[in-house]
Formats: structure tokens, sequence, C-alpha cells
């Protein structure tokens, strides 16, 4: 599994996802120098720490072939890249240069127009004045059409569903670390996500 940031392209596969995850851990780790703050990068080394001590409790529920199946992840899955036909079923998607292949467990991914977690809870946010989102509806309600999606995806593909569900929180770890996190934003996620993180 390579890393889909350039900026952590790896040397090798990784075989596990304690590996992989560990592997973001480490190379956030070497960035954290750069961070001008020092509270920044006692906060990075606090938040770094505690993903090194819980990735193995994390990594050992998601135990079946299921969760490490090979599954091949579009990472720009947005309506226009999707083809449909004039009955409305699809037929194809396009722009696939953002493409990873990955493991079950970190490939399943709710839809981002109802995801109300992680980075993508307007909790966490950094305003940073470019790109701005704007969520028109409640926690609850995102939670709602969480549960009616993954009851969906249950009813097609048991599998697929206990992917999804059980690779929820190393998937936030991954986007976490994918990039240059605000590590306090990421503290903050993962004091709410205690104590499943």
């Amino acid at each position: 599994m390579s890393h889909p940031d350039p900026v952590f392209s790896a040397a090798q596969v990784y075989h596990t996802l304690e590996g992989y995850v560990a592997s973001l851990a480490e190379a956030n780790r070497g960035l954290l120098a750069l961070r001008d703050e020092e509270a920044t990068r006692a906060c990075g080394t606090r938040v770094l720490s505690r993903i090194a001590a819980e990735l193995p409790a994390l990594c050992a529920r998601l135990t079946r072939a299921c969760h490490h199946r090979c599954t091949l992840r579009h990472d720009d899955l947005v309506g226009p890249n999707i083809l449909i036909d004039a009955q409305g079923d699809v037929t194809g998607m396009i722009d696939w240069e953002c493409h990873a292949m990955q493991p079950a467990a970190l490939a399943v991914e709710y839809p981002h127009c109802i995801r109300y977690d992680g980075v993508c809870d307007p909790a966490y946010r950094k305003v940073t004045g470019k790109f701005e989102c704007w969520w028109f509806a409640s926690r609850e309600y995102f939670e709602q059409l969480r549960e009616v999606y993954a009851e969906a995806v249950k009813a097609r593909d048991c599998e697929c569903w206990e992917a999804l569900v059980g690779g929820e929180l190393p998937r936030r770890i991954v986007e976490w670390l994918s990039g240059f996190p605000a590590f306090e934003s990421m503290e903050k996620w993962m004091d709410t996500a205690s104590p499943r993180v």
C-alpha cells in the first residue's frame, strides 16, 4: 500500500495496516521540526505518541480477511466523475489520477457529502480564508444518513460493511496524518473519539 500524498512517498509496500499507519506517524514526527511554535511541536509529539500506543489495539480489531483485501479506491469520487445513463444506472467513473490501492478497511468510505467527522467536522476545521466548506444540516442528521448508508452497504455486501464500520478509526487517523496535520485539532478529535482512539 502506498501513501496518497507525495510528501510521504513510501520506499516500500506495507504488508500490514499497522505498519502503514506507523510509517505515516513517523513521517509526521520528522516534519515536526519544521513547525515554528514549540506548543505545536509538543502537541504533535503527544498526538503521535498516543497513536503509537493505541495503534496495535485499533488494528487488532481488523483481523478478518475482508478488512485486508486489496481494493481500488477512487480518491475523487464526486458527481462530475460518475457517469450515469438515461435510466440512472452508473456506467463508469472517470478522473482516476488520484486512485490508490488500499486494504478495504482504509478504502471503503462514507461519501464525503454525509461525513461530519474527523477532518470533515467543522469543530476541528482550521479557518484558512481559502476554500471553505459549509454544512447545511446538523451532526445528528448526518449521523442518520450515515446509518442509512451503512445499512444499504450491509444489505448489498456484508464484508464491505465490516470494512466500512471496522475501519472507521484507522481511516480517520490516516486522513489526519495525510498532509501537514493541525495537531491541536487532531488532539481535540482524539479526545472526543476516546475511548475509541
